[in-house]
């Protein structure tokens, strides 16, 4: 004779969801010279100079930002891919 086993309530895991965002993504950087917005791709963050497509200021975009903009996105549970 079989007896089933008692099988205890399952009981959901609530863990950390983690986003990966690509190269593509798009981040609003409000131009310091004219206070537009220009979307500007993580890509071109990375390689540090960025431009306006309103007034065409180029500017630098320090490492210190990017490192700075990296852990405030990974704080919300974004991380960038490599």
């Amino acid at each position: 004779m079989q007896h089933p086993l008692p099988v205890a309530p399952y009981s959901y895991q609530t863990g950390n969801v983690v986003t990966l965002l690509s190269d593509r993504v798009m981040i609003p950087i409000t131009c310091d010279h004219c206070q537009q917005q220009t979307d500007v791709s993580l890509g071109r963050l990375k390689q540090q100079t960025i431009f306006c497509r309103h007034c065409h200021q180029a500017r630098q975009f320090s490492s210190l930002e990017l490192r700075l903009m990296r852990m405030l996105l990974a704080q919300e549970g974004y991380h960038f891919a490599l």
